[in-house]
This record gives structure tokens, sequence and C-alpha cells, in this order.
């Protein structure tokens, strides 16, 4: 009934779920075509999206979740993650600093 009398609560309804929809049909995507490596790789594209903070270099800074974080989000397991952020730090794409992680040269 309020979203009958109140037109745009129903709109700011229909925008969040369009919004969940589409992350889940991604995160679908993503689990059913890509590897792990890339999988781990869009993961971080997306936490840099959503709490990235843009350096002065043009990197990206984000709180770094837990490698198990990442797994159960990503449907893998943890040394898998911990092989996959290794090697992205070695080919110097990320660096890992503590609870925080540096993306430096990372696309979509």
């Amino acid at each position: 009934q309020a979203l009958q009398e109140n037109p745009s609560i129903a709109l700011a309804v229909i925008r969040t779920l369009s919004r969940r929809l589409k992350e889940t049909n991604n995160r679908i995507g993503s689990l059913i075509f890509l590897d792990t490596y890339s999988r781990v790789t869009r993961y971080l594209l997306e936490l840099a999206k959503r709490q990235g903070r843009q350096l002065a270099d043009g990197s990206m800074v984000v709180v770094r979740p837990t490698q198990q974080e990442v797994a159960l989000y990503l449907g893998t397991s943890r040394e898998t993650v911990s092989r996959a952020l290794t090697d992205l730090e070695h080919q110097g794409l990320i660096r890992l600093l503590g609870r925080k992680i540096i993306l430096y040269r990372l696309q979509r």
C-alpha cells in the first residue's frame, strides 16, 4: 500500500532490486565462465569500484578482505585465492600491504 501511495518509494525499490539482480547475474556469469584468476581480478575491480580510494598516482587502495572471505564469495579455496593474489602481486598489478590492497594496472 505504501508503494502505491508513494511512487518515489516504489521507484527506489525497483532501482535497488534491479541493481541487485544485475550484480547477481554478473556474479553467476563469473562463476560459470571465468577461471579463478580472472574471478579474483574481477572481484578486486568490483571492490575498488564500491569502496576504493584513488591515490595521487592513479592507483586505488581498498581495505583487504580475508582470503577466506574472498574464497567463499568466489566459490573457491583460500589457497587458490592466495596463489592468485601472489601472482597478481608478482606481476606488479597489486601490492598487498597489511589490511590494504593497492591496485595498480588492473583493467576491466
